[in-house]
């Protein structure tokens, strides 16, 4: 499973925007946002998308990884070794199902989610200015080609981990 590779980028500029030098004044309750900083924000929250939508698979997904594993502990002392194998296949086949059949409803609210959460955030908490700054991040070249190279960075990193760590493991 992919982490989100907005994730890294979120989380070092929360890290930064957490000093209260650079947090912008939060807008007055009731103060109208511009509509172009509501325009700004849903470009920003369109180009998160591909991470919200990794943060729902995780959520459908997480249930079924740990009744998988739950079921292996079960299944591995208590079925003959022929039977085990072709058990373990047909609940791998209905938690596929159960993740196939679950992830759009859910990557739907969190995508619904992000715009009545995240945005009015983004609308408080930033200036039009900075909202241009993020968006200009995720519209450049650069950082869609890093975005392109989140699985095999990730893939990389996870087999030299899985090599070194083994004897720890």
């Amino acid at each position: 499973m992919a982490t989100a590779p907005w994730r890294g980028c979120m989380t070092a500029c929360t890290a930064r925007s957490a000093s209260p030098r650079t947090i912008a004044r939060p807008a007055r309750p009731g103060a109208a946002t511009s509509a172009a900083k509501k325009e700004l924000v849903s470009k920003i929250l369109q180009a998160q998308r591909p991470g919200f939508e990794m943060t729902a698979r995780r959520v459908v997904e997480q249930p079924a990884i740990q009744m998988l594993q739950q079921a292996s502990q079960v299944i591995q002392p208590r079925l003959p070794a022929e039977k085990r194998e072709p058990t373990f296949r047909e609940l791998q086949a209905d938690a596929r199902k159960y993740v196939d059949d679950t992830f759009p409803q859910v990557r739907d609210q969190t995508i619904a989610l992000s715009v009545s959460t995240v945005g009015p955030l983004l609308e408080q908490r930033m200036t039009e200015s900075e909202l241009r700054q993020v968006l200009a991040v995720y519209e450049s070249a650069a950082f869609r080609k890093y975005q392109g190279l989140a699985g095999d960075m990730e893939k990389a990193l996870m087999e030299q981990l899985a090599q070194q760590a083994r004897p720890t493991v």
